[in-house]
């Protein structure tokens, strides 16, 4: 499957995906998508939460951020 790239690195240097899922420091877990704001191509949209945070290199949130697999490989990762 092909996804686009974000330009970004998670907090263990690997590297962002659209469609990548992602778990935070509060142990949250969402999912990156592309073009959900005008601010940034790049978003992460929380399962439990009812918010998301923009991706970019200067967003303290993207310390927090781990990948921990995609919504193709790993659709287990997600909240049923």
């Amino acid at each position: 499957t092909i996804c686009n790239p974000t330009g970004l690195t998670d907090k263990n240097g690997n590297k962002i995906w659209e469609n990548d899922i992602i778990k935070d420091s509060d142990n949250d877990v969402g999912i990156i998508n592309y073009g959900m704001d005008e601010r940034a191509s790049f978003v992460v949209y929380y399962e439990k939460k009812t918010e998301y945070i923009l991706l970019g290199k200067n967003n303290i949130e993207m310390l927090k951020i781990e990948v921990i697999g995609n919504i193709y490989e790993n659709p287990e990762l997600l909240e049923k």
